[in-house]
């Protein structure tokens, strides 16, 4: 009995440009359909809210380390958790007066950006990273 091959090729021709178009789209993550990876936007997690000077260690955080005198004693600053490279690290950012964010909360950050706004996640909260 003699296979139609032809058509197991056609699959195959399929499933290899399925894989391939998924590995050139990875790193194309938009967020909510707006907030690009590529643009330095992360999804973490909220860990504080609160001025330089109630952070432990805030001269570790390259936005608290890089503001003025009195940005660090009259700006708040949120410290997110976020994944980079498979691995938990926390950034901290400014962040505008009139946003309230909430411990334990989900929210999008662009680390890169240390005056950048922290969004609010629309969708339910995820494993902190």
């Amino acid at each position: 009995m003699k296979r139609d091959t032809r058509a197991s090729k056609g699959t195959i021709v399929v499933a290899i440009i399925a894989a391939f178009a998924s590995l050139l789209s990875g790193c194309g993550t938009l967020y909510e359909g707006k907030y690009n990876y590529r643009d330095g936007w992360r999804k973490a997690r909220v860990v504080q809210v609160a001025t330089a000077s109630q952070i432990q260690s805030p001269d570790f955080f390259r936005c608290i380390r890089n503001a003025t005198p009195t940005q660090r004693e009259r700006q708040l600053f949120v410290v997110v958790s976020l994944m980079r490279y498979n691995k938990s690290v926390k950034q901290a950012v400014q962040v505008a007066p009139s946003v309230h964010l909430e411990v334990g909360e989900t929210v999008y950050v662009n680390p890169s950006s240390c005056d950048g706004p922290v969004i609010h996640a629309s969708g339910p909260a995820s494993k902190p990273p």
